[in-house]
């Protein structure tokens, strides 16, 4: 059967002694899009290249797991796809046409790659470049009436939260045909969906939950959240145990109930963030 676009249908399996072949092909397209994105950067679709960057990057973390010579290959060139990554990312950031797109990027992620040696240089060199783009900007909660900043630590436990709940509630979403999201047919997308499908599945009640994170839906939202706090706590004992020294440290007087503070306290980043302006009402 003749396939029409590689994309959306899924393609046979290769066989183990065709693959000298097909890398060979992908090395000659991949010369042909690289002179095309010199000389036609627009005509990208980007899509696809997300494709081609994804593919590659688990080809190279299957080769990881060997051991070895090929391990060992696999992470030089690992090495050497980060760092150039970084780089572009730190050019885009002094580019007149690109900065204010990365720095609005920037401002909504709470991490953000960089290369980075133990000299002292190093690391003020880094959040001196992590300032200047704005990183986590606008998801911090307005401190003035909050009293909290992204750096602690009940803001990263809210933020997870709500990482996890929104990317259980999309495999699940995905997995019930139930989004718009288009994604192509292949065996590697597959394996990304079957693999997280199990812990989406242990909170399948995040598909009851309204499409949006905002005001109106927050408490909803939070239910989830904190029975997966509570289940984040107990599958971390150690973790747990220096969130509740950081509680008697901060609240002596209510130091019998550290469960109860750290839970306020989440919840209180929670709604902060929720407050910001990420979460626009729909």
């Amino acid at each position: 059967m003749a396939q029409t676009d590689g994309l959306t249908s899924r393609l046979p399996s290769p066989n183990v002694a065709s693959v000298p072949q097909l890398l060979a092909d992908l090395e000659k397209t991949m010369e042909k899009l690289s002179v095309l994105s010199i000389s036609a950067p627009d005509t990208v679709d980007f899509s696809r290249l997300h494709f081609a960057l994804f593919t590659c990057f688990a080809m190279l973390r299957e080769n990881s797991k060997l051991g070895g010579n090929k391990a060992e290959k696999a992470i030089d060139i690992l090495l050497s796809a980060t760092r150039h990554g970084c780089e572009i990312l730190a050019e885009a950031a002094l580019h007149e046409k690109s900065r204010e797109s990365l720095k609005a990027k920037a401002s909504l992620q709470l991490e953000w790659p960089l290369v980075l040696s133990p000299k002292k240089c190093s690391h003020e060199k880094a959040a001196k470049y992590l300032k200047d783009i704005s990183v986590g900007t606008a998801s911090t909660p307005p401190t003035a009436k909050t009293k909290i900043d992204a750096n602690n630590p009940w803001t990263k436990l809210a933020a997870m939260l709500i990482e996890k709940i929104t990317f259980a509630k999309g495999i699940l979403e995905v997995r019930a045909g139930k989004t718009g999201l288009s994604l192509p047919s292949h065996e590697i997308y597959d394996k990304v969906i079957e693999d997280a499908l199990p812990e989406a599945q242990r909170w399948a009640q995040v598909g009851d939950l309204p499409g949006g994170l905002n005001k109106r839906t927050q408490r909803k939202w939070w239910d989830v959240a904190k029975e997966m706090l509570k289940d984040y706590l107990a599958a971390n004992p150690s973790e747990a145990g220096r969130l509740f020294k950081v509680v008697k440290a901060t609240s002596e007087d209510e130091a019998k109930k550290p469960m109860t503070i750290v839970i306020r306290s989440v919840r209180e980043a929670f709604y902060a963030i929720v407050g910001s302006s990420n979460f626009a009402d729909d």
